[in-house]
């Protein structure tokens, strides 16, 4: 993902059941057990739920605990009655959203201090001290709980586990606008990231309508804009897909490991580690230049690979 160009030779919108098969309920039921049965692996591993019968425990609670539940009377998700002009938009996003993942540990039981409990955190600006950077901030990221509850978010782009554009027009050209701005966020997670496979992200507009997208370095697929008021089992999958389920259902290669080396000079080297059936690799990179004669045989012609 070196550049748009690039890309955008790999894009694929309204790509059928792709949030199903990228959050299914199989990626919930087993991120979700293991933070219910933190200590049984094989409680964890029996356990089984779907993105439906989450939603069905969310809409029992009406009207005791509004803020994260969802009415079937109204067709309408309901968001907290001290909803204000004084935060800003991402800012109440990733509120409603992180309420929802509350009401998701209350009802199965997770603790609110689990070990590694994801939330929604809004950004208040790009990452900084780095070469290359992005031109806008991500608008809301994934991140481990004990970065987003900081007083001001300054989360690299190697803490990202996911991303959020939000748009408050519905127009296309705001959405398309939107899209190739993710796209450049999630090209700085690659960068930022050598473990990662892919990426996911969402693109919700102010009229509840959502759009998934899973990036890998060859290009993106993108779903068609769903409308979670009227498909409230999706947003489920969304939320609490992207908090609950597991490091490699969120695009994570458990084969790769970035290590640090001291140097005997005290300077550090960090190099990349593959592991295939219990045997380590190292990745090394290397420049070999040369030349060939060309088609006519009169000159030399530079390569390097």
């Amino acid at each position: 993902m070196a550049g748009y160009g690039e890309v955008e030779s790999g894009t694929f919108i309204d790509v059928p059941d792709l949030l199903e098969s990228k959050l299914s309920d199989t990626a919930i039921s087993r991120g979700l057990g293991h933070f219910i049965h933190p200590n049984d692996e094989h409680a964890a591993a029996q356990f089984s739920v779907t993105a439906v019968q989450i939603l069905e425990k969310l809409s029992a609670l009406i009207p005791a605990n509004p803020m994260g539940t969802y009415s079937t009377e109204s067709s309408e998700w309901k968001y907290s009655t001290s909803r204000t002009k004084k935060k800003l938009q991402e800012e109440q996003i990733c509120d409603y959203f992180n309420a929802i993942a509350d009401r998701v540990c209350e009802e199965y039981g997770v603790a609110s201090d689990a070990s590694g409990l994801r939330k929604f955190a809004s950004m208040d600006k790009p990452p900084a001290g780095i070469p290359m950077n992005s031109k806008r901030k991500p608008d809301g990221v994934v991140l481990d709980s004990e970065l987003s509850n900081t007083e001001e978010n300054e989360a690299d782009w190697s803490d990202m586990h996911a991303i959020m554009r939000l748009r408050v027009t519905a127009d296309s050209a705001s959405f398309n606008s939107a899209f190739r701005q993710i796209l450049d966020n999630a090209r700085m997670i690659f960068c930022s990231q050598r473990i990662r496979r892919f990426v996911l992200g969402v693109i919700f507009i102010s009229d509840n309508t959502m759009a998934f997208c899973v990036f890998d370095r060859s290009g993106v697929l993108c779903t068609e804009r769903f409308d979670i008021m009227n498909d409230p089992e999706k947003l489920i999958r969304v939320v609490v897909g992207l908090l609950f389920a597991d490091l490699i259902d969120l695009g994570y290669d458990p084969t790769v490991t970035v290590r640090v080396n001291e140097g005997g000079d005290g300077a550090s080297k960090k190099e990349v580690v593959v592991a295939l059936k219990n045997v380590e690799y190292t990745i090394e990179r290397t420049l070999q230049c040369g030349a060939i004669n060309s088609r006519t045989g009169d000159d030399l012609l530079p390569y390097r690979t």
